[in-house]
């Protein structure tokens, strides 16, 4: 099968509206902390996984004022990935999943990654729903 790439350059456009991808903070060289600040101007994400251990993301700035906050994090593998794996759970408590399941991440090398969310209000706190699609590959049809 032949190999695709696909390049992100800062920003998607949606619906004819231009969105800002944020460069979530972290997951430089030695760390696997992802940080997503819901404060931040756009509301897509991009983190380039590192070939780390326990790769985890916190959320900055969740608070009431985010509600109704929606977007998406892109996570791109890095092309080695002999050493990366995914804190357990790789996502903080205000993180709600599906059935409450955990991510069972894709660990391929280069592989792209969608988690999208949306920021709603529960038990007057800020929760954070999540849904998460990995394993990309080039459509067959």
């Amino acid at each position: 099968m032949a190999r695709k790439t696909i390049n992100f350059y800062n920003e998607i456009k949606t619906r004819a509206q231009l969105e800002n991808i944020v460069t979530a903070s972290g997951g430089g060289t030695g760390s696997a902390t992802f940080g997503i600040d819901f404060d931040a101007a756009g509301n897509n994400y991009y983190c380039a996984l590192p070939n780390a251990a326990n790769i985890n993301w916190v959320f900055l700035n969740l608070d009431t004022s985010v509600i109704g906050k929606s977007g998406t994090i892109i996570c791109r593998n890095n092309a080695s990935v002999t050493s990366a794996t995914f804190q357990s759970p790789a996502f903080p408590s205000t993180a709600f999943s599906p059935g409450g399941a955990e991510i069972a991440f894709n660990n391929t090398a280069d592989a792209i990654s969608v988690i999208s969310y949306l920021i709603v209000l529960e038990s007057a706190a800020a929760k954070v729903l999540i849904n998460y699609v990995g394993k990309f590959q080039e459509y067959a049809g």
